[in-house]
């Protein structure tokens, strides 16, 4: 009996002590960008909504908020060439940014 009673209070101490550990905030770099082809930027962690800011060469290009989803497609409209990164900011401030990426040549008929 007493050892019924050890091993139901560790159980009930271990359920009690369980503590979620948030999932740290990241974004993917995408692996390909190509001009008018959409790209898919994708993210883990963070608290919805989402912004997405798209950098080109060093300027911010196009920003779209209020995302409730992890990831976002863009049209990538933007001239091959051009060196792109996307930075996602969430609900609490926090930022997380992609590497630089160049856009590959492609139809440049969205542009």
């Amino acid at each position: 009996m007493k050892n019924i009673f050890a091993s139901f209070l560790i159980v009930a101490v271990s359920i009690g002590c369980t503590v979620a550990v948030p999932q740290p905030f990241f974004v993917n770099t995408p692996s390909s960008v190509t001009e008018c082809v959409p790209t898919t930027i994708e993210w883990a962690g963070g608290d919805t909504d989402f912004t997405l800011a798209v950098i080109a060469n060093g300027d911010e290009f196009a920003a779209f908020s209020n995302i409730n989803s992890d990831s976002f497609t863009w049209a990538t409209n933007v001239p091959s060439g051009t060196v792109v990164g996307f930075t996602v900011t969430d609900d609490a401030g926090d930022q997380v940014e992609t590497a630089l990426v160049t856009v590959q040549p492609g139809s440049n008929a969205c542009i």
